[in-house]
């Protein structure tokens, strides 16, 4: 052969021994292209003019090739139609070889396939082998189905059972419609809708249902809360009735609208209602916070109501008798 003026080159793949003459070890995933690229040079060596193709362009000529060698060779005994028929709904494109359908390639084919799926119409690219011979679907609608079955609750775990206070305000689920307080866990990372059910609110919101059943959140109607801030009042860093009036502090004696409330979390300027106890003479009364902070500012003093009814009346009797007093002495 060498006589007649042709050079030859055994391409081979990589792992099999060296044989005489020259030769290319091909290395990488085993293709026509991979094959070709690797030849590059041989070819630029004598004098053939080489152009790097787009993946289109190689797209266009595989599936020229392989067209004319189905012609020749036939169709596969076993196609990837006839192993997963269901496939000829969703496929939409040979992405490797252009114009090749399902019909053409073995259920373990590497073709890269762009597929719609028949469910939700989501568009995602997979090889031939991954849906016929393994047989994945698509990776939206899985995602959907374990979200859904990590949300569907065993008995006794259900929302409606384990926060009836949190399923009274559901009104629906935004990303399952179909759900209800009965089918989600309580954990469920599902977006639903809520009214609140306070007296005179009504308010309707939207939030991730774990922002209402965690036991560090426990968030409820926005509303509601702004209102209650406004009337508690905020605790800033450092800046509490316990921090700043520590007399006072000494003689709080609880909130009677929030019992577990402490002098460390109300805020001097809170509306609560809270109950005192006078360290001086034992009294107890209510008053608000914010009230009694006021009045202890303007008195300089706890200003405990028997305390400073008492000291009125000593100072209008001392007043009285020492001005009577001075005038008779200022008449004698």
């Amino acid at each position: 052969m060498a006589d007649s003026g042709l050079t030859f080159v055994r391409v081979r793949e990589e792992g099999l021994p060296q044989v005489p003459g020259r030769s290319i070890t091909v290395t990488g995933r085993f293709g026509a292209r991979t094959w070709a690229q690797q030849m590059a040079t041989i070819f630029i060596e004598h004098g053939v003019t080489w152009n790097e193709l787009t993946e289109e362009q190689v797209a266009v000529v595989l599936g020229a090739v392989h067209r004319t060698w189905s012609e020749r060779a036939g169709r596969p005994e076993e196609s990837a139609l006839d192993r997963a028929p269901r496939l000829a709904g969703e496929f939409l494109a040979n992405r490797t070889r252009h114009g090749v359908g399902l019909e053409w390639l073995s259920p373990g084919a590497e073709d890269m396939i762009l597929w719609r799926c028949a469910t939700c119409s989501h568009e995602w690219t997979a090889t031939v082998n991954d849906r016929a011979a393994s047989g994945y679907g698509c990776n939206t609608c899985g995602t959907r189905r374990a979200a859904k079955k990590r949300s569907t609750p065993k008995p006794g775990e259900s929302l409606a059972e384990t926060h009836p206070d949190v399923a009274d305000e559901f009104v629906r689920c935004l990303t399952r419609p179909e759900a209800t307080p009965r089918t989600m866990r309580a954990g469920a990372n599902e977006r639903c809708e809520f009214r609140c059910s306070a007296p005179g609110c009504g308010h309707v919101w939207r939030t991730h249902l774990p922002n209402r059943t965690r036991p560090d959140i426990r968030s409820g109607c926005p509303i509601c809360a702004r209102r209650r801030e406004s009337k508690v009042g905020r605790v800033r860093q450092g800046r509490s009735l316990q921090s700043d009036y520590p007399a006072l502090a000494a003689e709080f004696g609880g909130c009677t609208e929030e019992p577990d409330r402490t002098a460390d979390r109300l805020a001097p300027n809170s509306a609560l209602t809270c109950r005192w106890h006078c360290g001086e003479c034992g009294h107890t009364w209510t008053s608000p916070a914010r009230m009694r902070v006021k009045n202890y500012n303007r008195s300089h003093g706890t200003a405990c109501p028997d305390c400073g009814h008492r000291l009125r009346n000593s100072n209008s009797k001392r007043q009285g008798t020492g001005g009577y007093g001075q005038g008779g002495a200022g008449t004698g």
